[in-house]
């Protein structure tokens, strides 16, 4: 659901496909980041499980995050992915939904748990 709203947002306020397909491919992985954070303990809260030193998982996202930035920032990646250079103002909208998402996840898993 987040990154149908990325995507169709990208759309209403006009950006181009390749802007669009930016932003909606950052939403893809940073929503997916978000959901292995949550879904990594289901007692523990994600910033408790971020605090657990779970090399693999760090790994991970230290990798899947540096890469992110290259497609998006590297002309060459961004020829590959057909992505083009996007404002980083609109970035922050992309963060903004995934963090959404993994409080609502969160809500609900403390609510589970009772």
């Amino acid at each position: 659901m987040s990154i149908l709203t990325v995507y169709f947002s990208a759309i209403f306020i006009g950006l181009t496909d390749g802007q669009t397909r930016a932003l909606t491919f950052t939403s893809l992985v940073l929503s997916n980041f978000a959901l292995i954070l949550t879904t990594l303990s289901k007692t523990h809260t994600a910033i408790h499980v971020l605090g657990e030193k779970n090399r693999a998982f760090l790994l991970i996202l230290g990798i899947g995050m540096s890469l992110l930035v290259l497609v998006n920032v590297n002309p060459f990646a961004q020829r590959v992915f057909s992505f083009q250079s996007t404002p980083m103002t609109y970035f922050l909208f992309v963060i903004l939904v995934p963090l959404f998402i993994l409080s609502v996840l969160e809500i609900l898993k403390k609510k589970k748990r009772r």
